[in-house]
């Protein structure tokens, strides 16, 4: 068994991705806390008097057959055990080791690795503010104080194992190998000669070229070969001009999904309806199909991270200022955040809920369109005449909530879903749109 150290020094992290704890205690106002049996033992116990009156802090629900354990809310959805401005009563009365494992390891996240016996990846979520506004040291410096949550982790079983998706349907590859295409989309993303637009083409022409060729194996040296000829071969296409973006707009299919994602993103679970009642959780999810109708419609409702104010989607669309996708700002954020999927890969993340590689990879594109949408409402939001760094980071949060959270290749329209979804040039043609408002009529 490894040393402390050596444990340390082999936990690999994600890239692009820093992180500082500012205490601004956001996270314990939106995330439902999930304890273990012990953590809720002595909560049950200690608890009380840190709040300073007596009655229960955690509650107990039966999920798939399983009864969870969760911190209770105040009736504004914060924990419970948060007191104003944004301290937490837990940590100032007995110390921040008495707080159960899911606060002290947020945002930090543990991707496992493909050999049985590596350590997992740290990665950090992009739900919180200092990660997507890329403040702090990098996640090297934190290796060890992670590597010692890890093991508490690991102690408490609270570590899932790593799904394993397909390619597509009835197209199966190693882990390996959905890594090496991974690790060749990281290469381009990561290449900052080219503004993010350009490197985003690269990338959706070399999947499509993927997809359509439906290699058996990737393993084998002549494949290998032909991979980095396509990649290579895309590259230079696009850099003579002899590849562009789709011009022609985007099918209704394919806005029908968008706005489905969207829908997602803009109107996540509220922590409370984790301990919810049957009853409670139907009408939420009544609400959702509501909502999903709104956005299909064009007429669904933003609320931006870090803005007060809510927008319509259809004022956003038509009244926002417009993103440039290659503006410094824009291209520093889509890249720390593409850059930091594809090195984790997310692929794996515990939380993955797509069974293929495929739909993922086409679901991670269409972040493109959205953070520049989203990116567009945090500005309307704040009323603002130009979209800038923060409006970026507002919308990577909320894209990020929900990211590869729902299963969108499942289900009735699951086939349906993962094709619309495996159109990788469609992700770029919903660029314009989201991107910019629509073209004013000539006159007459």
């Amino acid at each position: 068994m490894p040393s402390p150290d050596e444990a340390t020094r082999r936990l690999p992290v994600a890239r692009a991705t820093r992180f500082a704890c500012r205490r601004c205690g956001d996270c314990c106002r939106w995330r439902p806390v999930e304890l273990t049996p012990a953590e809720a033992e002595r909560l049950e116990r200690d608890g009380p008097a840190a709040l300073g009156r007596l009655g229960p802090v955690s509650a107990t629900v039966r999920r798939r057959g399983r009864l969870l354990r969760f911190l209770r809310r105040r009736a504004d959805g914060a924990c419970i055990f948060l007191a104003d401005p944004a301290e937490c009563r837990l940590q100032t009365a007995l110390g921040a080791e008495a707080k159960p494992l899911a606060c002290r390891t947020y945002p930090w996240e543990f991707v496992p690795r493909s050999a049985a016996e590596a350590p997992p990846l740290l990665a950090a979520s992009f739900t919180c503010s200092s990660v997507a506004r890329a403040e702090g040291e990098g996640l090297t410096s934190q290796r060890e104080e992670a590597a010692g949550l890890l093991e508490e982790l690991e102690a408490a079983s609270r570590l899932p194992p790593a799904p394993t998706p397909a390619f597509a349907r009835a197209l199966r590859y190693p882990r390996e190998d959905l890594e090496r295409l991974c690790e060749l989309l990281l290469a381009e993303f990561e290449d900052a000669r080219r503004p993010f637009p350009a490197r985003a083409l690269v990338a959706a022409k070399f999947l499509d070229l993927v997809a359509a060729s439906r290699f058996p194996s990737l393993r084998t040296p002549t494949t290998r070969r032909q991979l980095d000829a396509f990649h290579e071969g895309i590259r230079a296409q696009t850099e003579r001009g002899l590849l562009r973006a789709p011009t022609a707009p985007p099918s209704r299919a394919q806005r029908l999904l968008l706005g489905s994602l969207l829908a997602r993103a803009c109107r996540p679970e509220p922590p409370a309806l984790a301990t919810a009642s049957g009853l409670r959780r139907a009408a939420h999810r009544l609400g959702d199909g509501l909502a999903l109708l709104a956005f299909w419609a064009g007429s669904g409702l933003v609320q931006p991270w870090d803005r007060a104010r809510r927008v319509v989607l259809g004022t956003v669309r038509r009244t926002a200022p417009r993103a440039d996708p290659a503006a410094p700002c824009a291209d520093a954020a889509l890249t720390r955040y593409f850059v930091a999927k594809l090195s984790q890969p997310f692929l794996y993340a515990p939380h993955h809920a797509l069974r293929t590689a495929q739909a993922s990879l086409g679901l991670l594109l269409r972040v493109y369109p959205m953070a520049l949408l989203l990116a567009r409402a945090a500005c309307l939001a704040r009323s603002g005449t130009e979209v800038d760094a923060s409006d970026y980071a507002s919308a990577l949060r909320t894209i990020d909530r929900a990211f590869a959270r729902t299963a969108w290749d499942r289900g009735a329209l699951g086939r349906l879903r993962a094709r619309l979804l495996g159109d990788f040039d469609a992700a770029l043609a919903l660029v314009p749109s989201c991107a910019a408002p629509p073209p004013t009529p000539s006159a007459a």
